[in-house]
């Protein structure tokens, strides 16, 4: 568990990451913005990596979370997948929009942050497979596998991130690939049963 003074430095990390980008913060940037004193950060972590990483974790625990606490508002799998994106990925796209110095964010996922980065992918890909399940238990047959198909799934849209000209467009390429892969899927079912 978190101390107050931990998830101020948190807090005060996505803020001036978002504000600045990774390269231009400084721990002094994080320490002046949690309200403490850069040797008592330095007490917290020992450097903006690990910092870095102390928030990704945070923001997917929180996004994670307001899916898981969102799902029950939408009774199909299709509606159930569009909000998971919209929450995990429209979201942090509309952030980095907001925040054109923040783009080299983005950038330390590929790097230092990669392992950080692939933990969180895989809670998300976890939780995209309980949206899949009941297809599982409608006698579901197929070739692909309901967790290749959540990693498809999550893998595509990350890559929409990158080409998407804009929120609008990003949502419709999401709801594209979520309304082609279940009539896929579904259509396997129909020929199986």
């Amino acid at each position: 568990m978190k101390d107050e003074k931990e998830l101020r430095v948190i807090q005060a990390a996505k803020t001036v990451f978002l504000r600045y980008g990774f390269r231009r913060v400084t721990m002094q940037d994080v320490a002046d913005e949690a309200a403490i004193s850069r040797p008592a950060l330095y007490l917290i972590y020992p450097n903006k990596e690990e910092i870095f990483k102390a928030a990704a974790r945070q923001i997917a625990g929180e996004s994670i979370a307001a899916i898981r606490e969102g799902l029950s508002r939408f009774p199909t799998i299709e509606g159930k997948l569009n909000f998971a994106f919209d929450v995990w990925t429209v979201r942090t796209y509309e952030l980095m929009l907001n925040a054109p110095d923040a783009k080299d964010v983005i950038d330390c996922t590929h790097g230092f942050a990669r392992q950080t980065i692939e933990e969180i992918d895989a809670e998300f890909k976890k939780l995209l497979l309980e949206i899949l399940a009941p297809l599982k238990s409608r006698s579901y047959k197929s070739i692909v596998p309901l967790p290749q198909v959540a990693h498809l799934l999550a893998a595509s849209a990350h890559g929409y991130k990158e080409s998407a000209t804009g929120v609008a467009e990003l949502r419709t390429m999401i709801a594209g690939l979520i309304k082609l892969t279940l009539t896929a899927l579904q259509a396997k079912q129909t020929k199986a049963s």
